[in-house]
C-alpha cells in the first residue's frame, strides 16, 4: 500500500489561512500576498524557498521596494525566517526563506 501523497505547500498554507481568515491573522493584504507568493517557491517538505526579490514582487503583485519591509514584518511574527547566503568571497548571493506553517497555525488556534 502506498503512502498518501502530501499536499503542495501552497495548498496547505492557503487552507491554514482560509481556515481562520486573514483578518484573524491580522495580516495586511500585502503581507498575505507576499506569504502566498513565497509559498509558491517553497519546498513541499521543508517550507524552504529562495526566490529573488523581483520574483516575489511579480508573484505577489507588489512593488519590489515594498518586499523587504513586508518580509521583515512576517519574520518578526515568526511566520518566516530569513537567512542570507554568501559565496566564497563573502559576497551575498541571495536570501533563503523558511515558512513555518506550524507557527502560523499554532499562533491563532482558539
Amino acid at each position: 500500500m502506498s503512502k498518501p501523497k502530501k499536499l503542495p505547500f501552497i495548498y496547505q498554507l492557503h487552507q491554514a489561512i482560509r481556515k481562520v481568515g486573514s483578518k484573524k491573522y491580522n495580516l495586511t493584504l500585502a503581507q498575505h500576498s507576499l506569504l502566498v507568493a513565497l509559498s509558491l517557491y517553497a519546498d513541499n517538505d521543508t517550507g524552504e524557498a529562495y526566490p529573488t526579490t523581483k520574483q516575489l514582487a511579480e508573484s505577489a503583485n507588489l512593488c519590489p521596494r515594498s518586499i523587504t519591509p513586508r518580509l521583515k514584518e512576517l519574520q518578526s511574527r515568526g511566520y518566516i525566517s530569513i537567512k542570507r547566503k554568501y559565496d566564497k568571497v563573502k559576497k551575498m548571493t541571495r536570501n533563503y526563506y523558511t515558512i513555518y506553517l506550524d507557527v502560523i497555525l499554532e499562533a491563532h488556534q482558539d
